[in-house]
């Protein structure tokens, strides 16, 4: 059975909400770690994606939605932390799956074809060394980044292989 695919970039607080969200979407999934956001990314993400912030209505949840929300226009859905719960746990990650698919079904729609970027695309560009890494983040605003979570950003933003060589060297 393929898996309804959402378009928007989800925004979700931690690890265990994206695994809960991939097992029941299709779409990419940006992890928030605390309230520590990176605004030039989230820049840049809000410039090629449209943004769903998702996170529990507690609140470290509102704290992170809304230093999101400071920056870019984007929309935002809160589950609700007393139907979404798992004894002494509550959140996104807990919350049963008709209720994320009631919540997430507004976004639902046609897939997308995205061209995916890997370490083997970015090796025969002669992109090996953190130097390159930190070149690219610096072009595109944002921290710096490891070799993997910036290649998540590659893809999630779109960009051509032939830009990120320019913005390698």
């Amino acid at each position: 059975m393929n898996k309804p695919y959402i378009d928007h970039l989800l925004i979700v607080e931690g690890a265990s909400d994206k695994s809960k969200i991939l097992s029941l979407f299709d779409a990419n999934v940006f992890i928030t770690n605390g309230y520590d956001i990176d605004k030039g990314l989230i820049q840049l993400l809000s410039k090629y994606r449209k943004l769903l912030v998702l996170t529990d209505d507690d609140d470290a949840g509102k704290q992170i939605r809304e230093r999101i929300n400071n920056v870019v226009k984007c929309d935002n859905v809160e589950v609700n932390i007393k139907d979404c719960n798992n004894h002494h746990k509550h959140g996104v990650a807990e919350c049963d799956k008709d209720i994320l698919f009631n919540l997430l079904k507004p976004y639902v729609t046609e897939k997308k074809d995205r061209k995916v970027i890997t370490n083997i695309d970015l090796y025969n560009l002669g992109i090996n060394s953190k130097r390159q890494r930190d070149n690219i983040c610096d072009k595109l605003s944002i921290n710096r980044y490891s070799q993997k979570q910036l290649l998540e950003i590659l893809n999630i933003v779109d960009i051509d292989l032939k830009t990120i060589k320019e913005y390698a060297d």
